[in-house]
C-alpha cells in the first residue's frame, strides 16, 4: 500500500456511491489524500473551506444531482485557473467531452474507469497544477524582484547607473542559483 501524501489532496465529486468508493480507493492506494462530495454544492464548499491551494486535482462526474461537473469546472476556472479538473463522462457522450475541454479541463475520462488510467491521469494532473502554481510563484516573485531593483537603483550614484544591468530569471529557467558580475569602467 501506497503512503497516503498530504500534498497531493485530490477531490472527487461523484454522485454514484459505488463509482465514488471505487475512485476514492483507487487514489488512496495511489498515494493520494482523497476529498469526496457527491454533489457539486458540497465541492464548492469543500474547495471554499480547505482551499483551493490545498488540491492538486479535482476529478468530477459530470451527471449529477442539481448542477453538472461543467457547472463545477466554470466555478472552479473563476477560483483557481491553476487547479487541473478531470471530467468523467459516459461513454458517446463527445458533446460533454468538447464542452469540458473548452471550458479548461485537464482531460476527461470514459466511465467505466480502471485504476490504472485513474492514476496516470490523477498524477499527471497534479503535476500540471504543481507546475502551473510554480511557474505563478515565480513570475510573483520576479514582479517583487523588480520593485525591489527599482527602489536598489534609485540609490546607486548617477555615475554608476549606465554601468549597471540586471537581469532576473526564475531558478527552473536558469538551473542555478544565480550569477553576479561586474564590469569595470574602461
Amino acid at each position: 500500500m501506497a503512503t497516503i501524501n498530504k500534498e497531493y489532496k485530490v477531490l472527487i465529486v461523484e454522485d454514484d456511491l459505488y463509482g465514488l468508493r471505487f475512485m476514492e480507493s483507487s487514489l488512496r492506494l495511489s498515494g493520494f489524500f482523497v476529498e469526496s462530495a457527491r454533489s457539486v454544492k458540497r465541492a464548492r464548499r469543500l474547495l471554499t473551506d480547505q482551499g483551493f491551494e490545498g488540491f492538486v486535482a479535482v476529478l468530477t462526474d459530470y451527471r449529477l444531482p442539481g448542477e453538472t461537473g461543467l457547472d463545477l469546472l466554470r466555478w472552479i476556472r473563476e477560483g483557481d485557473p491553476s487547479l487541473s479538473t478531470v471530467v468523467i463522462t459516459g461513454q458517446g457522450e463527445k458533446s460533454i467531452v468538447e464542452g469540458s475541454l473548452e471550458l479548461g479541463a485537464f482531460r476527461y475520462m470514459e466511465k467505466p474507469v480502471t485504476h490504472q488510467a485513474l492514476k496516470g491521469i490523477i498524477t499527471d494532473a497534479a503535476s500540471q497544477t504543481r507546475r502551473i502554481r510554480q511557474s505563478v510563484s515565480d513570475r510573483k516573485g520576479l514582479e517583487d524582484l523588480e520593485q525591489l531593483d527599482q527602489q536598489l537603483n534609485a540609490m546607486v550614484p548617477v555615475a554608476l547607473q549606465d554601468q549597471t544591468e540586471v537581469f532576473y530569471r526564475p531558478l527552473h529557467e536558469v538551473g542555478g542559483d544565480f550569477f553576479l558580475s561586474h564590469v569595470s569602467p574602461q
